[in-house]
């Protein structure tokens, strides 16, 4: 239900724009992000995220990179390779970081996890655990007019 009242704040809040839109429209910024998850029990480096945001108010790129606390990952339901999770914290941790920047702007986000783009683009997830991360990173961009693509 939480995503559905996102989506309904977009619809109601979001600059309109006819589809197709026939007009050129450049981005304010572009991101990209990418996570790690240990492929094997021997593996025992931690899960991390990181992203870089290139900004047309910003001389040069700026980066992040974190490691996701266990205390978070424990949240998640059980699953032998949780890099979608992983994949999804880093776009939610990017725009978290920047989002006072990024207000009102028209940003694009490359996500490098097709499973992660896809549950950005609906919204949602059959997982719980996943749709709370996408109603997050839904909730940033709402809260902060940010018109976003993301591919």
């Amino acid at each position: 239900m939480n995503c559905l009242n996102l989506w309904k704040k977009i619809l109601n809040n979001g600059k309109r724009k006819n589809i197709p839109d026939s007009k050129i429209v450049c981005a304010d910024a572009v991101f990209f992000t990418d996570g790690f998850w240990p492929e094997s029990a021997e593996d025992h480096r931690p899960a991390r995220v990181g992203g870089v945001l290139l900004a047309s108010w910003r001389e040069k790129p700026i980066s992040f990179s974190e490691i996701i606390p266990k205390e978070v990952i424990e949240k998640w339901y059980p699953r032998e390779n949780q890099i979608q999770q992983i994949e999804s914290m880093a776009v939610y941790l990017l725009l978290h970081r920047f989002k006072g920047e990024s207000m009102h702007k028209k940003v694009i986000g490359m996500i490098d996890s097709e499973s992660s783009l896809g549950a950005m683009t609906k919204g949602y997830s059959s997982k719980a655990d996943i749709t709370e991360l996408v109603s997050s990173v839904w909730g940033i961009v709402a809260d902060n007019s940010i018109r976003l693509d993301l591919d």
